[in-house]
């Protein structure tokens, strides 16, 4: 398994390159579907899935590129793991992770986006959507480096749900 990423790495790392090259857009999007916390033991993450992911990222920033990986799913137990990467070269967005204690795992040097769960801007008032914004920025974006943004698709949400966050955003996140 560990000899089928090694082979598989240079194609990925070509192709996401070649992507970015020919779109001259820096940032490169890594859906990420299977590291979640409870498909593979902390183990298996360290032996088959990271050291893959981390060279593709180092190879993507040698390259003058930005990862943007989104971690899909629950990553807490994966934070410490994650953090082992460049500070200042990646945006990491997360579907379902507490961006508190992400910011104070990863340190301000990691670009953070996501922590507005999609379901909120689905079931949720204006006024609840506010205040998590209001939460999520003091807990995530003290010095900046956050990047305000729905945890996932917005196909459902509300638009006085968008509305409330986009001003909340633009009210409480201020540097």
């Amino acid at each position: 398994m560990v000899a089928a990423c090694e082979k598989f790495l240079p194609f990925l790392i070509e192709k996401a390159v070649l992507g970015a090259r020919a779109s001259g857009n820096p940032r490169v999007f890594i859906p990420l579907h299977k590291g979640v916390d409870g498909a593979m033991s902390r183990e298996q993450y360290l032996k088959f899935y990271w050291p893959t992911l981390r060279e593709l990222m180092r190879a993507l920033i040698a390259e003058g590129l930005y990862p943007c990986p989104f971690f899909e799913g629950e990553y807490s137990t994966r934070l410490d793991i994650i953090k082992d990467i460049p500070p200042g070269k990646v945006c990491y967005k997360f579907e379902s992770v507490d961006m508190g204690k992400a910011r104070e795992v990863l340190g301000e040097e990691i670009c953070l986006r996501g922590g507005v769960p999609a379901s909120l801007l689905v079931t949720a008032t204006p006024e609840s959507v506010r205040e998590r914004v209001r939460r999520l920025i003091d807990k995530a974006a003290k010095r900046g480096a956050f990047i305000m943004d729905s945890s996932s698709a917005l196909d459902d949400a509300r638009p006085e749900n968008v509305r409330a966050l986009f001003e909340a955003a633009r009210e409480y996140g201020r540097y």
